[in-house]
């Protein structure tokens, strides 16, 4: 159980809620950026998630962080990191769709790659395009993304 981070009343503010099923006592959940709904039986259905948080070979990874690291490789000009949660097995894993500077070779980008994020982290899968597809309020379409990456 806990009741927040310590001396950071924002924080806990931001990640901590009182539980909505009754309002008696203090009783704070944390909110951990799964959705879910729950089922005329009531049962829970999960239903994803509110980030780019994934669990993949037993860690937690925000593909966030490693689109941070990839564009930081000199002459990434922009990239999004995938994650294909297949039920096939041999399917799962982590991709990416980059855009690159003239000359610059995707194998030269993966090498930078694992020097700036824990291999586990690292892109199966690197995909180059010219530009990344949106959406039409300008940011990365990742459905598109997918879709060029992994099928």
């Amino acid at each position: 159980m806990s009741y927040g981070y310590l001396n950071d009343d924002e924080k806990t503010a931001a990640a901590f809620i009182q539980n909505p099923r009754h309002d008696l006592y203090h009783d704070p959940i944390y909110r951990t950026g799964d959705l879910a709904r729950i089922a005329p039986d009531g049962a829970i259905l999960f239903i994803g998630r509110r980030d780019q948080q994934i669990k993949y070979m037993g860690n937690r990874i925000e593909l966030g962080e490693i689109e941070s690291a990839l564009i930081t490789v000199e002459g990434v000009r922009d990239g999004v990191v995938l994650f294909n949660d297949s039920p096939i097995v041999e399917e799962k894993c982590i991709g990416a769709l980059v855009c690159l500077d003239d000359g610059i070779d995707k194998a030269d980008v993966m090498a930078a790659l694992k020097k700036r994020v824990p291999s586990y982290m690292v892109p199966h899968k690197m995909v180059e395009t010219a530009s990344l597809p949106q959406t039409p309020n300008g940011k990365a379409d990742r459905k598109a993304a997918f879709g060029i990456v992994f099928d």
